[in-house]
């Protein structure tokens, strides 16, 4: 994602995560995101964990699916490396913080080294087979998780793909229309299956 990082005090990210976790002495560093706040935490320059202030709009129980798919394949033993919930000093996974425009539901994931698929080069086909596996292993692993958020709408599921075809026009002009025909081509085989 290349979305700019959203102002934010790292000093009071630092403060609030203290406060909530009990880890002082750590580094706060703004992360992308695209509507909530993210935040590396290190300490002694070694990154520990990710602060995640969600969104005021954000409902709870979509931040409650996002722990509880984390510690359904945690808890399944899958061999991918996926961030861990971290509990916090109350031994909730999430919670409330108070911030500068007011509370915000947060919680933390233990750091997960790596780098985004995006800032790689196109990937050789025995790293996509390798990719294709560990996204195979992860859905056999999900395959029996269940949560009341998953049935909501959500604007990244593929298979709802035909609700982003009235924003085509923010594309630049010579692919708009066609990425308009590949969403729609899209959203007519994907209702098929």
């Amino acid at each position: 994602m290349n979305t700019p990082t959203h102002a934010l005090d790292v000093d009071l990210a630092a403060a609030r995560f203290a406060e909530h976790y009990g880890e002082t002495g750590v580094t706060a560093t703004a992360l992308p995101g695209e509507k909530d706040l993210n935040i590396l935490l290190t300490r002694a320059g070694a990154p520990m964990a990710v602060f995640k202030l969600m969104h005021p709009d954000t409902d709870d129980e979509v931040v409650e699916l996002q722990c509880a798919l984390l510690e359904h394949a945690q808890s399944a033993g899958v061999d991918i490396a996926l961030p861990r919930v971290l509990p916090r000093r109350d031994g909730a996974y999430l919670g409330r913080v108070s911030w500068s425009d007011g509370n915000r539901t947060a919680y933390a994931i233990g750091f997960c080294p790596g780098v985004r698929q995006a800032a790689l080069p196109p990937l050789a086909d025995g790293a996509l087979r390798e990719l294709g596996s560990a996204v195979a292993r992860l859905d056999e692993v999900l395959a029996d998780f269940d949560h009341p958020a998953l049935d909501r709408a959500q604007s990244w599921n593929l298979t709802e793909a035909a609700q982003h075809a009235a924003d085509c026009h923010h594309i630049a002009a010579p692919l708009a229309r066609p990425a308009a025909r590949v969403l729609a081509r899209f959203s007519r085989t994907a209702a098929t299956v």
